[in-house]
């Protein structure tokens, strides 16, 4: 199975704090859970104050953790997440954006599971045999905000049309990015490795592949470009990545789902025949040839190349092979070349038809051409004859 890969790089421009208060603001202290393998949870209640609308499509409720693990940070360690008795995250110790003094992590809560009067958030510390001590600072916070938000599962997508096709043909992949958040972006969208590193799987045939703009709330960024696959199997485009700096000012990830492209073999039925401009030519003439082929099959056939074959004593003039970039069901199509023969004999001329994508070449047709040696014509002949007899005469008069 092969892989294409692509990355979109965002960074959030002005995202705006409605409102924010820690868990010290709101009276809670520190707490923690010790030893390996343990739990200890703890219950924050608050209030949406009244002059910020909890509730408006444009605030995101986010919680911001922040949390010392001993001796080092593990993924086995987990903190659990329940917003008023809904469950909202198991974050593991890998999951946490570290500075030189802090590590923290967010967590986005349902605007569904919101209340106007009083708010729970419980939260649990998870130990692991190697992380052995997690304290929840009470510098953690809760807060509203308005930000670019690109965690839908619908946000971000990466399509492809046609996604059934037979080798050599091209298909059309979409990716599109959909700011769902109450602020804008300045996004930039790009493969996360060279397209060249794929050329074996697929050629880039055009297209862009890239973008870098501003996304406004709201707004759609899409991005269109072709490829054609090498291969017969089925290709998945791996998720596009969308890295882009929260209202916190720290790089988030997201990626797009994934989309496969079925690659099959096309039905192969094709009719040859070649043309000749006449039948019976001199040594070292030039003959004329057409080779065409007929599409007999249900699908298109792509990247043919197609070469006379011909018997010792024959060679072609020019070009001895030539491509066919498609062939329609139903189309036909012709080449011409141009062949001869040194020396006199009646020759096989054939065709050779490479399907370059499959590696596969069939030989469909046949006919004949006859070289014979060039006789002197007659009244060539009788000039020589007088001009001999007249020389002889000529010597005769000459010496009586």
């Amino acid at each position: 199975m092969v892989l294409i890969c692509v990355v979109v790089l965002c960074s959030v421009a002005g995202a705006e704090t409605v409102f924010e208060r820690s868990f010290q603001e709101m009276g809670y202290e520190d707490f923690s859970a010790e030893g390996a393998l343990q739990q200890a949870c703890g219950k924050i209640e608050f209030i949406y104050p009244s002059n910020a609308d909890a509730f408006s499509e444009e605030n995101y409720t986010i919680l911001s953790i922040n949390a010392v693990f001993v001796p080092a940070i593990s993924p086995a360690a987990t903190i659990d997440v329940n917003f008023n008795g809904l469950g909202i995250a198991k974050i593991n110790g890998s999951e946490f954006k570290c500075n030189e003094t802090n590590c923290w992590a967010r967590a986005k809560m349902p605007r569904n599971a919101a209340k106007e009067n009083t708010n729970r958030i419980d939260i649990c510390l998870n130990t692991s045999n190697t992380t052995t001590k997690i304290v929840l600072d009470n510098n953690s916070k809760i807060g509203l905000y308005k930000i670019a938000d690109f965690s839908e599962k619908d946000s971000f997508i990466t399509t492809a049309e046609p996604k059934e096709i037979v080798i050599g043909e091209t298909t059309k992949i979409t990716v599109i990015l959909h700011n769902k958040g109450s602020d804008s972006a300045q996004v930039e969208i790009k493969y996360a490795r060279p397209i060249a590193e794929n050329q074996a799987a697929f050629a880039f045939v055009g297209g862009r592949a890239f973008a870098k703009q501003e996304i406004g709330a709201g707004e759609k960024i899409e991005i269109e470009y072709e490829i054609k696959p090498r291969v017969l199997e089925n290709i998945t485009i791996p998720p596009a990545a969308v890295y882009y700096n929260n209202v916190f000012g720290e790089e988030e990830m997201r990626f797009s789902e994934l989309v496969t492209i079925h690659v099959r073999e096309p039905d192969k039925n094709i009719e040859a025949f070649i043309g000749k401009s006449k039948e019976k030519l001199m040594t070292n003439e030039t003959a004329n040839i057409t080779i065409s082929i007929k599409n007999k099959g249900r699908d298109p056939l792509y990247n043919l190349q197609v070469a006379p074959t011909m018997l010792a004593g024959m060679h072609a003039i020019g070009a001895s092979q030539q491509g066919i970039e498609s062939i329609l069901p139903g189309e036909t199509k012709s080449v011409d070349f141009q062949v001869s023969a040194n020396s006199p004999g009646e020759f096989e001329v054939g065709c050779d038809i490479l399907f370059k994508d499959l590696g596969q070449t069939e030989s469909p047709c046949a006919t004949k051409l006859v070289f014979a040696q060039p006789q002197i014509p007659p009244e060539i002949i009788a000039g020589l004859i007088i001009a001999v007899l007249g020389a002889a005469l000529y010597i005769y008069i000459m010496k009586s």
